[in-house]
């Protein structure tokens, strides 16, 4: 059976903040493509969808271009991104930015 992975997250401590993650030690640490497809290894995950990780809002941009550099595989196929709706049309500068990041 092929697997769509619907909620991956990746994660670089030494790159962006995620200041939750100071709240779960086990994970407190650098996850990436290659650890998921450890992590996976023996389930045939076809294609995925990155889910922002709560690095701070002001890094959010910046995940969206890790994320992209780090997908070696091509096996991510969108994102959710990180966007505060809740700022109304001040936000829509950052949503046009958004716009410009896409899957390759």
């Amino acid at each position: 059976m092929k697997i769509i992975d619907t909620h991956l997250h990746l994660w670089d401590t030494g790159r962006l903040h995620y200041p939750w993650l100071k709240e779960v030690p086990a994970i407190n640490k650098t996850f990436l493509i290659d650890d998921y497809k450890k992590t996976t290894a023996g389930y045939e995950i076809e294609s995925m969808v990155f889910v922002q990780c709560e690095c701070l809002p002001e890094e959010a941009l910046n995940e969206l271009e890790f994320v992209q550099e780090n997908n070696s595989d091509h096996r991510i196929k969108a994102m959710v991104a990180y966007a505060a709706l809740e700022k109304g049309t001040a936000i829509e500068t950052y949503l046009q930015e958004l716009t410009k990041k896409s899957i390759s």
